[in-house]
């Protein structure tokens, strides 16, 4: 069972638009449930079968378009043939006609031609959008949990094949560039990459270890939870020991009674510098043992 609360403007709808917003809610919800099956919907509110019968389903999509103040006068001059007082805005009207239509039941579309100019392809119908409902669209079409958090052009090209609005790539920049999930889960495109210093050679066996820790895994029956791993730099001769943590001091004990009184001191040490592997944390506690 989901429950959604009503928006301030939902409350004024009528009890079957209330019900008919409900299923429609249930729908998008549990979309990803629902895709490519056929669905009943069980209700006793009978009055719903008028929407089946209803000639005219478009009628507040088109009230919307017609109270946004960039399409109003391109509807109005598409319809009525009126153009606004201002020569400037009735100028523009006219130029911009061209690229829209209306369709039987009043609703405005978009004509747009994709592709580039040497290779066009067929006209296509865009739903031209009004302000009111492009963060809904900005919604459904990158952070739904269906939609993926596409990257710009992706989700431009995405919105392009169904809606237009006046600056809508700028208004997919800046909805992608705000999104917090995809600030700080997705890894950035131009990512300055550190030189690379290539290593003097050794001169002999263990005369270069490298030291790493491998965990958190499941204890063991002696409570280990780590891999201590050192390899030589020359031989490629790997140690790896258990041990129940890999802290300074564990590590610097292990180092001493397994690879250095083993195979000798090496003269020099290699780590990542991690928390728990600091050269200077090391160096430390080789001292105090």
């Amino acid at each position: 069972m989901q429950v959604e609360q009503l928006k301030p403007n939902e409350r004024n709808y009528a009890v079957i638009e209330k019900e008919a917003l409900a299923i429609v809610w249930g729908v998008k919800y549990f979309r990803h449930y629902l895709y490519g099956r056929k669905v009943t919907i069980i209700t006793d509110h009978n009055p719903l079968k008028w929407l089946m019968n209803i000639k005219d389903p478009a009628g507040r999509l088109c009230e919307m378009q017609r109270k946004d103040s960039n399409l109003f006068a391109i509807i109005n001059y598409l319809e009525k043939g009126e153009l606004p007082d201002q020569s400037s805005k009735a100028r523009e009207t006219v130029i911009l006609s061209d690229n829209y239509e209306l369709d039987n039941s009043g609703i405005l579309y978009h004509l747009f031609t994709p592709g580039s100019r040497k290779r066009r392809q067929c006209l296509r119908r865009q739903l031209a959008i009004p302000r009111c409902l492009i963060d809904e669209i900005l919604y459904a079409c990158h952070d739904d949990a269906t939609a993926g958090h596409l990257s710009l052009n992706k989700m431009y090209t995405k919105i392009q094949d169904r809606f237009y609005w006046k600056g809508m790539y700028s208004d997919v920049e800046f909805w992608c560039k705000s999104c917090v999930d995809c600030a700080t889960k997705k890894t950035p495109k131009h990512r300055p990459k550190a030189p690379l210093n290539p290593l003097p050679a050794v001169s002999g066996p263990f005369d270069r270890v490298a030291v790493d820790v491998l965990g958190p895994f499941p204890p063991t029956y002696n409570s280990n939870k780590y891999i201590l791993i050192f390899s030589d730099y020359l031989t490629r001769w790997p140690e790896a020991i258990p041990v129940p943590n890999a802290d300074a001091t564990t590590t610097a004990k292990v180092f001493i009674e397994e690879v250095v009184c083993r195979h000798g001191a090496p003269r020099q040490l290699l780590s990542d510098n991690g928390k728990k592997l600091s050269i200077k944390i090391l160096l430390k506690k080789f001292v105090n043992l």
